[in-house]
């Protein structure tokens, strides 16, 4: 119980120490909660099943070390994952302050659920954002219809600082990719990943399916 109180300390001291200054900096002051509306309660009445039997156990999970894929398939089938994509790609279109609201109820539930799905939402915000483009419109739709998303960016290997030791090379008609990332939340229960390797002495990302020949994902 100490060990897991201490880990929660420091993650909610990082969070702190990240969010505060970065909300004085953009806004002056950090903002006060608003009222909820009535599309943000419609939202939480839909959620709120989901995220209950998300919730349910969440203790026993977290001290027999078991791991939620089953509770990645309620928020799934709910539509939580695609909930801040567009309508027209099977989404809700909520809001940031929508998001939030709903990833703070889920974890009130399950924490560890709420900041396995960090990488996911970033990559949704990302995409949202981009140019528009055939890729685009190809990653939104993977989203719409339920992929989860998961990154491996970072190493422990003896590179130079701002090198990479993962490597993307050309292999026969197709590519070829091989390295060890760490740090890479969220990712055991994703659908696909993005990488970030080195080509040539250029950086690139390079999304791979989790089911992948050759990729294995080690729970460490």
């Amino acid at each position: 119980v100490r060990h897991n109180n201490e880990e929660l300390a420091a993650a909610w001291g990082n969070l702190v120490n990240r969010t505060v200054p970065m909300a004085h900096k953009n806004f002056g002051e950090v903002p006060r909660p608003g009222t909820l509306t009535e599309a943000d309660v419609t939202l939480l009445r839909t959620a709120e099943a989901a995220f209950d039997t998300v919730g349910a156990g969440a203790v026993e999970r977290e001290r027999n070390r078991e791991l939620p894929y089953e509770q990645f398939d309620v928020l799934k089938a709910a539509g939580f994952t695609r909930v801040t994509l567009p309508a027209e790609f099977g989404g809700e279109g909520a809001t940031h302050e929508e998001f939030f609201e709903l990833l703070t109820e889920l974890a009130r539930r399950d924490p560890n659920t709420a900041q396995a799905l960090r990488s996911h939402f970033d990559y949704i915000d990302r995409t949202l954002h981009a140019p528009d483009s055939p890729q685009r419109t190809q990653r939104l739709q993977a989203l719409a219809d339920g992929a989860i998303h998961g990154n491996a960016t970072f190493e422990r290997s003896a590179a130079s600082v701002g090198q990479l030791a993962t490597k993307l090379t050309g292999d026969g008609d197709g590519l070829r990719l091989d390295g060890v990332k760490y740090y890479s939340t969220g990712t055991l229960y994703a659908d696909q990943i993005s990488v970030l390797a080195d080509r040539g002495g250029e950086q690139v990302s390079v999304i791979v399916k989790t089911d992948a020949d050759g990729l294995t994902r080690v729970d460490d």
